[in-house]
């Protein structure tokens, strides 16, 4: 429901605006804990790393509107075709995120004798079932993915724009990069490759984030790496990262600041800087 957002858009009352933000600011907190509780559960019921080519996962009390994010986190980690199910009030509901470039919407399509409606396209859909019928969703689902998602495309890629160095990074060059923007669909933010950085200061802040210094011949720059807490283990040595270099602004400072897409150990004569 946006109704309060507007209100809060609209509202001329300042009082009003703080109340309507506190709650809207309550109500996302609570969605957060909701979301990281939802992927414990997932993870737990994974046991480790899965061995099949999909995950199919379903829990009584899951709530509809998280599972769609939280199987792109699981994507994200696993790198597998996904489908998260909220079992509810004897209703079966999924959301489904893909992995690899594997066609979503055609692998459903293979599975729709064990489903009741589905929808979506190549990247991410819907499913509706019967509570009683998703081991046979689950059997089939991976069925299909083994038999149409080549080996080949199973290994997660990352794509990026060139290779940097810290030292060469300035404002000014990046104020001339970001003439590029608006980024978005059709225009992605650039991505770069920066090799054999150390760490300094790393650590683990908010929620699951890793904060720290990238050095690189001498120059250091502050880096963020957004949900990659569990990677703080391979500054241990040297690592790899991709990195989409931005402007941080506060109170009236600007600073420069990498904002970290990967991170991969840095071995000799890798020429790829995926997630391994």
């Amino acid at each position: 429901d946006a109704t309060r957002g507007v209100r809060l858009l609209l509202t001329e009352c300042q009082t009003e605006a703080q109340e309507i933000a506190a709650t809207l600011d309550g109500l996302n907190q609570e969605r957060r804990d909701l979301e990281k509780r939802t992927l414990d559960e997932a993870i737990s019921l994974l046991k480790g790393v899965p061995d099949s080519c999909s995950i199919v996962l379903a829990r009584e009390g899951w709530h509809p509107g998280v599972i769609g994010i939280v199987a792109s986190r699981l994507v994200e980690r696993f790198y597998r075709p996904t489908v998260l199910i909220a079992l509810n009030d004897g209703e079966a509901k999924g959301s489904c995120r893909t992995a690899g470039g594997f066609h979503l919407y055609e692998g459903l399509a293979r599975c729709a004798e064990s489903l009741q409606v589905f929808g979506g396209h190549q990247a991410a859909a819907g499913v509706t079932l019967d509570p009683d019928k998703v081991e046979v969703f689950r059997e089939a689902f991976e069925s299909v993915v083994s038999d149409l998602w080549p080996p080949e495309d199973r290994q997660p890629v990352s794509h990026y724009d060139g290779e940097i160095r810290i030292r060469d990074l300035t404002l000014a060059g990046l104020r001339q990069l970001d003439s590029l923007a608006p980024y978005g669909m059709g225009n992605a933010s650039p991505v770069f490759r920066l090799s054999g950085v150390t760490g300094q200061d790393v650590r683990v802040v908010g929620e699951d984030h890793l904060r720290f210094s990238a050095r690189q011949d001498g120059a250091t720059l502050a880096c963020i790496a957004f949900g990659q807490g569990d990677r703080a283990a391979l500054f241990d040595s040297a690592v790899n990262l991709l990195v989409t270099p931005e402007i941080n602004r506060w109170r009236g400072r600007e600073q420069l600041q990498l904002r970290v897409k990967a991170i991969q150990m840095s071995l000799k004569g890798s020429s790829g800087c995926g997630k391994e």
